[in-house]
Protein backbone atom coordinates (compact mmCIF):
# COMPACT_ATOMS: atom_id res chain seq x y z
CA UNK A 1 0.00 0.00 0.00
CA UNK A 2 2.84 2.34 0.01
CA UNK A 3 3.35 4.82 -2.74
CA UNK A 4 6.91 3.29 -3.00
CA UNK A 5 9.53 1.48 -1.50
CA UNK A 6 10.42 2.78 2.14
CA UNK A 7 13.58 2.29 3.30
CA UNK A 8 12.78 -1.23 5.45
CA UNK A 9 12.13 -2.63 1.99
CA UNK A 10 15.11 -1.44 0.57
CA UNK A 11 17.51 -2.40 3.17
CA UNK A 12 15.94 -5.85 2.94
CA UNK A 13 16.29 -6.25 -0.78
CA UNK A 14 19.37 -5.13 -0.42
CA UNK A 15 20.36 -8.08 2.17
CA UNK A 16 18.73 -10.92 -0.39
CA UNK A 17 21.00 -9.58 -3.15
CA UNK A 18 24.49 -10.25 -2.28
CA UNK A 19 23.60 -13.97 -1.32
CA UNK A 20 22.11 -14.49 -4.59
CA UNK A 21 25.14 -12.86 -6.46
CA UNK A 22 27.59 -14.56 -4.14
CA UNK A 23 25.77 -18.11 -5.53
CA UNK A 24 25.37 -17.15 -8.68
CA UNK A 25 29.45 -16.45 -8.99
CA UNK A 26 30.44 -19.89 -6.97
CA UNK A 27 29.06 -21.52 -10.96
CA UNK A 28 32.08 -19.83 -12.03
CA UNK A 29 35.60 -21.13 -12.81
CA UNK A 30 37.73 -19.83 -10.47
CA UNK A 31 40.35 -17.23 -11.55
CA UNK A 32 38.12 -16.46 -14.78
CA UNK A 33 36.57 -13.46 -13.66
CA UNK A 34 36.89 -10.42 -11.32
CA UNK A 35 34.52 -8.53 -9.43
CA UNK A 36 35.61 -4.87 -9.92
CA UNK A 37 32.81 -3.23 -8.24
CA UNK A 38 29.69 -4.58 -6.05
CA UNK A 39 26.47 -2.29 -6.20
CA UNK A 40 24.73 -3.29 -2.87
CA UNK A 41 21.36 -1.77 -3.66
CA UNK A 42 20.97 -3.58 -6.73
CA UNK A 43 20.55 -6.77 -8.52
CA UNK A 44 24.12 -6.04 -10.38
CA UNK A 45 27.37 -6.86 -10.53
CA UNK A 46 30.31 -5.28 -12.68
CA UNK A 47 32.72 -8.15 -13.28
CA UNK A 48 35.60 -8.94 -16.42
CA UNK A 49 35.07 -11.71 -17.46
CA UNK A 50 38.89 -13.05 -18.71
CA UNK A 51 37.08 -16.51 -20.50
CA UNK A 52 34.60 -17.60 -23.15
CA UNK A 53 33.78 -20.70 -20.47
CA UNK A 54 33.36 -18.21 -17.77
CA UNK A 55 30.82 -15.75 -19.90
CA UNK A 56 28.96 -19.27 -21.04
CA UNK A 57 28.91 -20.46 -17.52
CA UNK A 58 26.98 -16.58 -16.59
CA UNK A 59 24.80 -17.17 -19.37
CA UNK A 60 23.74 -20.23 -18.70
CA UNK A 61 22.29 -19.61 -15.33
CA UNK A 62 18.43 -18.88 -15.19
CA UNK A 63 18.96 -16.42 -12.36
CA UNK A 64 21.05 -13.89 -14.78
CA UNK A 65 18.89 -11.72 -16.61
CA UNK A 66 21.18 -10.55 -18.96
CA UNK A 67 24.67 -8.91 -19.22
CA UNK A 68 25.77 -6.03 -20.72
CA UNK A 69 29.44 -4.26 -21.65
CA UNK A 70 30.45 -1.25 -19.54
CA UNK A 71 28.45 1.67 -21.92
CA UNK A 72 30.10 5.00 -22.52
CA UNK A 73 27.78 8.50 -22.35
CA UNK A 74 29.27 12.25 -23.50
CA UNK A 75 27.66 15.34 -21.66
CA UNK A 76 25.74 17.78 -24.01
CA UNK A 77 26.66 20.93 -24.82
CA UNK A 78 16.93 33.65 -15.77
CA UNK A 79 14.74 33.38 -18.86
CA UNK A 80 13.36 29.94 -18.42
CA UNK A 81 11.85 30.42 -15.20
CA UNK A 82 8.91 33.34 -16.03
CA UNK A 83 7.79 30.80 -19.23
CA UNK A 84 7.02 27.70 -16.74
CA UNK A 85 5.38 30.36 -14.11
CA UNK A 86 8.28 29.52 -11.44
CA UNK A 87 8.64 33.32 -9.68
CA UNK A 88 4.76 32.49 -8.87
CA UNK A 89 5.37 28.85 -7.04
CA UNK A 90 8.30 30.44 -5.24
CA UNK A 91 6.28 32.83 -3.81
CA UNK A 92 3.75 30.61 -2.52
CA UNK A 93 6.54 28.87 -0.76
CA UNK A 94 6.97 25.70 -2.78
CA UNK A 95 10.67 25.75 -3.28
CA UNK A 96 11.61 22.32 -3.20
CA UNK A 97 12.25 22.47 0.85
CA UNK A 98 13.24 19.20 2.44
CA UNK A 99 14.54 17.56 -0.34
CA UNK A 100 17.63 17.26 -2.48
CA UNK A 101 18.35 16.59 -5.87
CA UNK A 102 21.19 13.95 -7.27
CA UNK A 103 23.03 15.70 -10.33
CA UNK A 104 25.21 12.79 -12.11
CA UNK A 105 27.38 15.05 -14.39
CA UNK A 106 30.85 16.46 -14.66
CA UNK A 107 30.79 17.24 -10.33
CA UNK A 108 29.87 20.90 -9.03
CA UNK A 109 32.32 23.90 -8.45
CA UNK A 110 30.31 24.98 -4.71
CA UNK A 111 32.46 27.72 -4.12
CA UNK A 112 30.04 29.99 -6.97
CA UNK A 113 27.42 32.65 -5.31
CA UNK A 114 24.59 30.61 -6.67
CA UNK A 115 25.56 27.86 -4.19
CA UNK A 116 25.66 29.57 -1.06
CA UNK A 117 28.60 29.47 1.51
CA UNK A 118 29.72 26.58 0.87
CA UNK A 119 34.14 26.67 1.09
CA UNK A 120 34.03 26.85 4.92
CA UNK A 121 33.13 24.32 6.14
CA UNK A 122 33.31 22.78 2.67
CA UNK A 123 30.84 19.92 2.10
CA UNK A 124 31.75 16.41 2.86
CA UNK A 125 32.19 13.45 0.74
CA UNK A 126 28.74 11.52 0.15
CA UNK A 127 30.29 8.45 1.46
CA UNK A 128 28.60 4.75 1.65
CA UNK A 129 27.95 5.20 5.50
CA UNK A 130 27.05 7.75 7.98
CA UNK A 131 26.89 10.93 5.01
CA UNK A 132 27.77 14.51 6.49
CA UNK A 133 25.45 16.99 6.78
CA UNK A 134 24.96 19.61 4.87
CA UNK A 135 27.22 22.71 6.10
CA UNK A 136 25.57 25.76 7.07
CA UNK A 137 24.31 28.19 4.51
CA UNK A 138 25.66 25.87 1.83
CA UNK A 139 22.88 24.12 -0.96
CA UNK A 140 25.26 21.54 -1.72
CA UNK A 141 24.85 18.43 0.61
CA UNK A 142 27.70 16.54 -0.37
CA UNK A 143 29.62 15.67 -3.32
CA UNK A 144 31.83 12.57 -4.35
CA UNK A 145 33.83 11.38 -7.52
CA UNK A 146 32.62 8.18 -8.71
CA UNK A 147 35.44 7.54 -11.07
CA UNK A 148 38.56 5.99 -10.69
CA UNK A 149 40.49 8.21 -11.78
CA UNK A 150 39.43 10.79 -9.50
CA UNK A 151 41.21 14.72 -10.45
CA UNK A 152 40.05 16.27 -7.36
CA UNK A 153 38.65 18.91 -9.48
CA UNK A 154 35.18 20.38 -8.13
CA UNK A 155 34.36 20.71 -12.06
CA UNK A 156 36.81 21.00 -14.64
CA UNK A 157 34.32 21.57 -16.98
CA UNK A 158 31.10 23.53 -16.18
CA UNK A 159 28.58 21.56 -17.31
CA UNK A 160 27.32 19.61 -13.87
CA UNK A 161 27.96 23.30 -12.38
CA UNK A 162 25.59 25.04 -14.68
CA UNK A 163 23.01 22.06 -14.32
CA UNK A 164 23.21 22.26 -10.70
CA UNK A 165 22.86 26.10 -11.07
CA UNK A 166 19.28 25.14 -13.40
CA UNK A 167 18.17 23.18 -10.25
CA UNK A 168 18.61 25.93 -7.85
CA UNK A 169 16.93 28.17 -9.74
CA UNK A 170 13.94 26.50 -10.07
CA UNK A 171 14.02 24.69 -6.90
CA UNK A 172 16.29 27.60 -4.53
CA UNK A 173 15.78 25.50 -1.10
CA UNK A 174 16.79 22.20 -2.78
CA UNK A 175 20.23 20.20 -2.16
CA UNK A 176 22.20 19.41 -4.69
CA UNK A 177 24.34 16.28 -4.65
CA UNK A 178 26.96 16.53 -6.70
CA UNK A 179 28.04 13.32 -7.60
CA UNK A 180 31.08 13.19 -10.75
CA UNK A 181 30.23 10.10 -12.70
CA UNK A 182 33.30 11.52 -15.90
CA UNK A 183 36.37 10.69 -16.42
CA UNK A 184 39.42 12.37 -17.59
CA UNK A 185 38.53 11.37 -21.06
CA UNK A 186 35.53 13.04 -21.37
CA UNK A 187 32.94 10.32 -20.99
CA UNK A 188 31.36 8.58 -18.52
CA UNK A 189 31.27 4.78 -17.94
CA UNK A 190 27.83 2.42 -17.26
CA UNK A 191 29.88 0.98 -14.49
CA UNK A 192 30.33 4.50 -12.38
CA UNK A 193 26.71 5.55 -13.45
CA UNK A 194 25.64 2.63 -12.12
CA UNK A 195 27.83 2.98 -8.91
CA UNK A 196 26.34 6.48 -8.49
CA UNK A 197 22.56 5.32 -8.83
CA UNK A 198 22.99 2.52 -6.26
CA UNK A 199 24.42 5.50 -3.76
CA UNK A 200 21.86 7.05 -4.40
CA UNK A 201 18.99 4.64 -3.84
CA UNK A 202 21.11 3.61 -0.50
CA UNK A 203 21.34 7.06 0.65
CA UNK A 204 17.41 8.24 -0.35
CA UNK A 205 16.40 8.49 3.01
CA UNK A 206 19.29 10.73 4.30
CA UNK A 207 18.88 13.60 2.03
CA UNK A 208 15.59 12.83 0.99
CA UNK A 209 16.67 12.44 -2.55
CA UNK A 210 13.15 12.54 -4.79
CA UNK A 211 15.62 12.98 -8.26
CA UNK A 212 17.83 11.82 -10.30
CA UNK A 213 19.27 14.26 -12.97
CA UNK A 214 21.27 12.69 -16.06
CA UNK A 215 22.47 15.26 -18.82
CA UNK A 216 24.49 12.82 -20.91
CA UNK A 217 24.04 10.67 -23.80
CA UNK A 218 25.07 7.25 -25.03
CA UNK A 219 23.68 7.37 -28.64
CA UNK A 220 20.20 7.59 -29.97
CA UNK A 221 17.52 5.00 -29.98
CA UNK A 222 13.85 3.99 -29.94
CA UNK A 223 12.67 2.76 -26.68
CA UNK A 224 15.00 0.40 -25.10
CA UNK A 225 17.08 -1.55 -22.65
CA UNK A 226 20.70 -1.41 -21.60
CA UNK A 227 22.60 -1.91 -18.33
CA UNK A 228 21.11 1.10 -16.98
CA UNK A 229 17.49 -0.16 -17.25
CA UNK A 230 17.51 -2.21 -13.80
CA UNK A 231 19.02 1.06 -11.64
CA UNK A 232 16.80 3.80 -13.00
CA UNK A 233 13.50 1.02 -12.31
CA UNK A 234 15.10 0.35 -8.76
CA UNK A 235 15.39 4.01 -8.21
CA UNK A 236 11.89 4.31 -9.41
CA UNK A 237 10.48 2.13 -7.32
CA UNK A 238 12.17 4.04 -4.34
CA UNK A 239 10.74 7.38 -4.68
CA UNK A 240 13.72 8.87 -6.76
CA UNK A 241 12.53 10.07 -10.78
CA UNK A 242 15.10 9.96 -13.04
CA UNK A 243 14.87 13.27 -15.25
CA UNK A 244 17.26 12.65 -18.51
CA UNK A 245 17.88 14.88 -21.30
CA UNK A 246 16.68 13.23 -24.79
CA UNK A 247 19.83 14.29 -26.68
CA UNK A 248 20.81 17.01 -29.35
CA UNK A 249 21.09 14.81 -32.87
CA UNK A 250 17.57 16.74 -34.22
CA UNK A 251 16.33 13.35 -34.72
CA UNK A 252 12.43 13.41 -34.66
CA UNK A 253 11.58 9.66 -34.28
CA UNK A 254 14.34 8.38 -31.34
CA UNK A 255 15.71 9.96 -28.30
CA UNK A 256 19.29 9.41 -26.75
CA UNK A 257 20.12 5.93 -24.64
CA UNK A 258 19.11 6.54 -21.87
CA UNK A 259 16.42 8.64 -21.94
CA UNK A 260 14.58 6.21 -23.74
CA UNK A 261 14.21 3.69 -21.25
CA UNK A 262 11.09 2.82 -20.14
CA UNK A 263 11.39 3.97 -16.61
CA UNK A 264 12.88 7.67 -17.60
CA UNK A 265 11.61 11.06 -17.82
CA UNK A 266 12.63 11.73 -20.57
CA UNK A 267 12.84 15.80 -21.75
CA UNK A 268 12.94 18.14 -24.84
CA UNK A 269 14.16 21.61 -25.32
CA UNK A 270 12.21 24.31 -26.52
CA UNK A 271 13.55 27.85 -26.48
CA UNK A 272 12.51 30.37 -23.33
CA UNK A 273 12.12 33.78 -25.76
CA UNK A 274 13.05 34.65 -28.84
CA UNK A 275 17.11 34.74 -29.31
CA UNK A 276 17.02 35.56 -32.83
CA UNK A 277 18.72 33.11 -35.48
CA UNK A 278 20.73 30.15 -34.24
CA UNK A 279 23.18 27.88 -35.84
CA UNK A 280 23.81 24.66 -33.79
CA UNK A 281 26.16 21.79 -34.52
CA UNK A 282 23.17 19.79 -36.03
CA UNK A 283 20.83 22.07 -37.65
CA UNK A 284 19.63 25.71 -37.60
CA UNK A 285 17.14 27.78 -36.14
CA UNK A 286 16.13 31.07 -38.18
CA UNK A 287 13.50 32.47 -36.04
CA UNK A 288 13.45 31.53 -32.22
CA UNK A 289 10.24 32.44 -30.15
CA UNK A 290 9.38 31.17 -26.60
CA UNK A 291 8.15 27.64 -26.54
CA UNK A 292 9.42 26.54 -29.91
CA UNK A 293 11.00 23.21 -30.04
CA UNK A 294 14.89 23.97 -30.80
CA UNK A 295 15.77 22.09 -33.82
CA UNK A 296 18.53 19.83 -32.15
CA UNK A 297 15.87 18.50 -29.49
CA UNK A 298 15.38 14.41 -30.61
CA UNK A 299 11.97 14.31 -30.39
CA UNK A 300 9.77 10.81 -30.45
CA UNK A 301 6.27 9.37 -29.63
CA UNK A 302 7.38 8.10 -26.03
CA UNK A 303 8.95 11.86 -25.02
CA UNK A 304 7.52 12.29 -21.84
CA UNK A 305 7.75 16.49 -21.86
CA UNK A 306 9.49 19.50 -22.83
CA UNK A 307 11.49 22.42 -20.75
CA UNK A 308 13.13 25.42 -21.49
CA UNK A 309 16.93 24.80 -22.88
CA UNK A 310 18.49 27.52 -24.53
CA UNK A 311 19.70 29.69 -23.50
CA UNK A 312 20.15 29.00 -19.84
CA UNK A 313 22.32 31.05 -17.77
CA UNK A 314 22.88 29.62 -13.92
CA UNK A 315 25.83 29.65 -11.65
CA UNK A 316 27.17 32.63 -13.61
CA UNK A 317 27.89 30.32 -17.16
CA UNK A 318 25.51 30.23 -19.89
CA UNK A 319 24.42 26.65 -21.96
CA UNK A 320 21.89 25.45 -24.45
CA UNK A 321 20.35 21.89 -24.94
CA UNK A 322 18.28 19.61 -23.38
CA UNK A 323 20.76 18.86 -20.93
CA UNK A 324 19.42 22.37 -19.50
CA UNK A 325 15.90 21.37 -19.75
CA UNK A 326 16.64 18.40 -18.17
CA UNK A 327 17.43 19.93 -14.57
CA UNK A 328 14.17 22.15 -15.05
CA UNK A 329 12.11 18.64 -14.61
CA UNK A 330 14.67 17.57 -11.72
CA UNK A 331 14.00 20.43 -9.71
CA UNK A 332 10.47 20.41 -10.70
CA UNK A 333 10.12 16.92 -9.01
CA UNK A 334 11.78 18.22 -6.10
CA UNK A 335 9.30 21.31 -5.74
CA UNK A 336 6.12 19.55 -6.32
CA UNK A 337 7.58 16.57 -3.41
CA UNK A 338 8.63 19.36 -0.89
CA UNK A 339 7.02 20.80 1.66
CA UNK A 340 3.83 22.57 0.92
CA UNK A 341 2.98 20.60 -2.07
CA UNK A 342 2.53 16.79 -2.81
CA UNK A 343 5.55 14.86 -0.91
CA UNK A 344 3.47 11.76 -0.43
CA UNK A 345 2.57 11.12 -4.31
CA UNK A 346 4.02 7.95 -6.14
CA UNK A 347 6.32 9.01 -8.38
CA UNK A 348 3.83 7.78 -11.43
CA UNK A 349 1.50 10.82 -9.72
CA UNK A 350 4.35 13.36 -9.81
CA UNK A 351 5.01 12.72 -13.50
CA UNK A 352 1.30 12.78 -14.04
CA UNK A 353 1.08 16.35 -12.12
CA UNK A 354 3.98 17.49 -14.67
CA UNK A 355 2.48 15.77 -18.16
CA UNK A 356 -1.36 16.64 -18.00
CA UNK A 357 -0.86 19.71 -16.24
CA UNK A 358 1.43 20.64 -18.97
CA UNK A 359 1.42 23.54 -22.02
CA UNK A 360 1.05 21.44 -25.28
CA UNK A 361 3.57 22.45 -27.74
CA UNK A 362 3.83 20.87 -31.53
CA UNK A 363 7.16 19.59 -32.75
CA UNK A 364 6.55 21.09 -36.83
CA UNK A 365 8.70 18.57 -37.63
CA UNK A 366 6.59 15.85 -36.89
CA UNK A 367 3.41 16.47 -35.76
CA UNK A 368 4.03 15.47 -31.98
CA UNK A 369 2.46 17.28 -29.39
CA UNK A 370 4.04 17.09 -26.01
CA UNK A 371 3.69 18.91 -22.66
CA UNK A 372 6.03 21.97 -21.82
CA UNK A 373 6.14 22.07 -17.94
CA UNK A 374 4.43 24.69 -16.12
CA UNK A 375 5.17 24.25 -12.64
CA UNK A 376 2.17 26.76 -11.41
CA UNK A 377 -0.08 24.25 -13.26
CA UNK A 378 1.17 21.28 -11.68
CA UNK A 379 1.73 22.99 -7.81
CA UNK A 380 -1.64 24.12 -8.32
CA UNK A 381 -3.78 20.57 -9.14
CA UNK A 382 -4.97 20.15 -5.94
CA UNK A 383 -4.43 17.41 -3.28
CA UNK A 384 -6.78 14.67 -5.16
CA UNK A 385 -5.21 11.59 -7.08
CA UNK A 386 -4.21 12.20 -10.58
CA UNK A 387 -3.91 9.31 -12.93
CA UNK A 388 -0.66 7.80 -13.86
CA UNK A 389 -2.14 7.41 -17.64
CA UNK A 390 0.87 9.78 -18.94
CA UNK A 391 3.38 8.78 -17.16
CA UNK A 392 6.58 7.80 -18.18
Amino acid sequence: GLPYYNQEIINFKAGMYSPLKEDILSFLPEGEFETLKEYSHLPMTFLRIKSLLALERLLEQARVLAVYEDGRYKHFLSQSLPLINQPAVAASGKIGTGTAVAVLNTGVDYTRAAFGTCTSPAPGNCSDTNPPPAPPGCKVACVRDFTPTNDNSLDNHGHGTNVSGIVLGVAPDTRIVGLDVFRPDGLAYDSDLIDAVNWTIANRTAYNITAINMSLSGGSTALCTGGLATPIANARSAGILSAIASGNDAYTNRISYPACLPGAVSVGAVYDSNIGSRSWSSCTDSTTFADKVTCFSNSASFLTMLAPGSIITAAGISMSGTSQAAPHIACSIAVLKGTGAFPSDSPDTTVSRMTVTGMPVTEPKNGITKPRIDLLAATGTGGGALSASAAG
